[in-house]
């Protein structure tokens, strides 16, 4: 069973989780100054442990953005990154015949591979990338003669 405690040393406050194990500890205990009558200090407050809080849930992922599309440039339709990564393979080459929604090449973004595909039937008029580039959101990476 885990708690979470909130621990004070030295006047500097700790968040620590501490597990128990089930198993029995052998304790020694430490040895300790011997009281003062005179002393007026008294004992600080120990931390009195708080429950767990609710965990919080797991952020559901972002849905895959579409590559942006724009018209002009080298061919009459853009392939821009949809988000920063790495170039993990381009999958075609100029003078390439494409159809809409097949894959141009694959983005790595945020530790997943992303297929950036073809928005429609044509000819690869340039390809502004190669193999383990890194782009960022926005940057051309295809241009496409539409047929």
């Amino acid at each position: 069973m885990k708690r979470r405690l909130k621990v004070t040393v030295n006047g500097e406050e700790f968040d620590v989780i501490v597990e128990e194990s089930g198993e029995e500890v052998a304790t020694t205990p430490s040895p300790t100054a011997p009281a003062r009558a005179e002393s007026t200090q008294r004992p600080k407050p120990r931390a009195v442990p708080q429950p767990d809080p609710e965990p919080e849930p797991e952020p559901e992922p972002e849905p895959e953005p579409e590559p942006e599309i724009t018209s002009g440039g080298r061919g009459d339709t853009e392939i821009t990154a949809p988000l920063s990564g790495t170039i993990k393979s381009v999958k075609v080459q100029i003078g390439a015949k494409v159809t809409s929604g097949e894959t141009v090449l694959t983005l790595e973004a945020l530790k997943l591979e992303n297929e950036i595909i073809s928005p429609v039937d044509g000819t690869i008029a340039s390809v502004e990338v190669s193999d383990g580039q890194n782009v960022e959101s926005g940057q051309l990476l295809v241009t496409i003669n539409s047929a």
